[in-house]
């Protein structure tokens, strides 16, 4: 059973989900089910705003170690990055709830609508670098194949 952990361990390691998501992922679920125990504790809305942007906070992590684990997904990607500003955006609506007052405001729409379009800036940017990259692949086997006089994978 040991040598089963210590492969698992070190695959984990190796495919970069030591540091970039298993760490950070755990403290976030952690903090999710401390906010969840405040919460009902004490029924207070601040917890409950809490409580669901460490749970975005989690989802965002465990999306990006799948996505680390199986094929990378620009749908996962969008929706990873709007559970990103999911958390910050109920931080920012947890401030209000602690005074009570809570009413929702015209600028908590533009807010939302502005971590939407970064959301989206940032999928077309991570779909940039993929095809930029699929691109100069394509370009290197193309010059290669006019060097050599065969095409990269022919037999």
């Amino acid at each position: 059973m040991g040598g089963l952990s210590n492969s698992l361990a070190g695959g984990l390691v190796q495919s970069g989900l030591g540091g970039l998501a298993t760490i950070p992922g755990a403290v976030a679920l952690l903090l999710f089910f401390v906010f969840t125990y405040l919460y009902s504790q004490s029924r207070a809305d601040y917890f409950r705003a809490w409580q669901i942007g460490w749970a975005a906070y989690s989802l965002h992590y465990g999306l990006n170690a799948w996505m680390l684990l199986r094929r990378p997904s620009a749908v996962l990607f969008l929706i990873s990055q709007l559970m990103l500003f999911a958390m910050a955006f109920c931080v920012f609506l947890s401030t209000r709830l602690t005074r009570r007052e809570f009413r929702w405001r015209w600028y908590d729409a533009a807010l939302a609508a502005a971590g939407t379009l970064l959301a989206l800036g940032s999928l077309y940017q991570h779909m940039a670098v993929r095809l930029s990259s699929w691109g100069s692949r394509r370009y290197c086997s193309i010059r290669h194949s006019s060097f050599t006089g065969r095409r990269i994978g022919a037999s």
